[in-house]
C-alpha cells in the first residue's frame, strides 16, 4: 500500500506515520524485517511525490535510529538515494524542498551518531562516504535555510571526528 500508485497519497502517508511508529517500537528487532522495510522505502524515494519521498525519509530517520544496523545492507544504495534527493532538493526553494532536505540532513545526522556504536560508516563505500560529505559541505556552507545548514554542519562536525581521517588519508588527492 505505502508504494501501490492506485493508493491515495493521504492513504500512503497514513501509512508511512505508522510505518515510522513500528520502526521505532521494534528496535534491535527491526533486523528481522528490514527486508520488508528498507527496498519500499528506497523506491519512494525516487521519483515519488515529494510528501511521499518526505514520509520515506522519515521512516528511514526512525530506522537509523531505533537500529541503525539494520541498514547496513542497503547503507550505499540509501547514501546514493539521499544524496542524489539533496542535490536535487537543493536547486528547489519550495517549502517541500526544503522540508525533504532538512529531513535528509537530520537522516544523516542520526546514522553518523549512530555509527559510534554500530560503525556503520566505516562499512560503507568510501566513495559515497566522500559524495555524502562533500553534499553536507555544500549545505553547511550554503543552502538557504538555516536549520539544514544547522543538520548539516552537525554531520560534517561528526564525519570529522568519527571518520575524516579513513575518507580523506594524507596522501588523498580529490
Amino acid at each position: 500500500m505505502y508504494t501501490g500508485a492506485d493508493s491515495r497519497l493521504d492513504e500512503r502517508l497514513r501509512v508511512g506515520e505508522a510505518l515510522a511508529q513500528c520502526v521505532l517500537r521494534a528496535g534491535a528487532m527491526l533486523g528481522e524485517h528490514a527486508g520488508d522495510v528498507v527496498p519500499p522505502l528506497l523506491a519512494s524515494i525516487e521519483g515519488a511525490a515529494p510528501e511521499l519521498v518526505l514520509s520515506a525519509v522519515a521512516v528511514l530517520a526512525a530506522a537509523a535510529q531505533a537500529c541503525p544496523a539494520a541498514l547496513l545492507r542497503w547503507i550505499d544504495d540509501i547514501a546514493h538515494a539521499l544524496d542524489s534527493l539533496l542535490l536535487a532538493a537543493a536547486r528547489a526553494d519550495d517549502e517541500l524542498a526544503v522540508a525533504v532536505r532538512r529531513a535528509a540532513t537530520v537522516f544523516w545526522c542520526d546514522l553518523v551518531a549512530a555509527h559510534e556504536h554500530a560503525r556503520l560508516l566505516e562499512q560503507m563505500d568510501a566513495g559515497v562516504l566522500r559524495a555524502v560529505y562533500r553534499t553536507l559541505r555544500r549545505l553547511a556552507d550554503a543552502d538557504p535555510d538555516e536549520l539544514v545548514r544547522l543538520h548539516a554542519q552537525s554531520g560534517v562536525e561528526l564525519i570529522d571526528t568519527q571518520v575524516k581521517s579513513q575518507l580523506f588519508p594524507a596522501n588523498y588527492l580529490p
